[in-house]
């Protein structure tokens, strides 16, 4: 939902003090900032990552959900619930999509036990999708 030159619609009083209610006090400046760089989210769904059943730090959602879509946005945090240091995976799944890696490499890396970093790395070193999932055995779980 852009504003004409390609930034979102102006928020109301109101939905900034929805929002900085909802996020545990992110100023207008800092919102404003995280909808800049992800102009095709919405503020409802910005809202939504804060009011969940398990709510994103909004600084993180910003940054994951500004290189995936939101159904994607979705499996990614579902998997760092999983993590004993799910901020990590969230950084970690940001650097590889940063690095072009595609949301179900990363995904499917996931699944067989090899964290955003170490496949982000391996894919850098050369090795294919295949190979670190055929060797993911060895390697520890981020």
């Amino acid at each position: 939902m852009e504003h004409g030159n390609g930034t979102p619609p102006p928020l109301t009083g109101a939905q900034y003090e929805e929002m900085r209610l909802a996020s545990g006090g992110v100023d207008r400046a800092r919102y404003d900032s995280m909808r800049e760089d992800c102009p095709d989210v919405s503020h409802e769904e910005f809202l939504a990552s804060q009011t969940g059943e398990c709510p994103w730090p909004l600084r993180l959602f910003a940054l994951v959900r500004k290189v995936t879509t939101a159904e994607e946005c979705a499996e990614v945090f579902e998997a760092a619930q999983k993590r004993a240091h799910p901020v990590e995976y969230f950084d970690g799944y940001r650097y590889g999509r940063d690095e072009g890696l595609p949301h179900r490499d990363l995904m499917d890396a996931d699944e067989h036990g090899v964290g955003p970093y170490t496949y982000t790395d391996l894919r850098q070193e050369g090795e294919d999708h295949d190979t670190i999932i055929a060797r993911a055995g060895w390697r520890l779980d981020e």
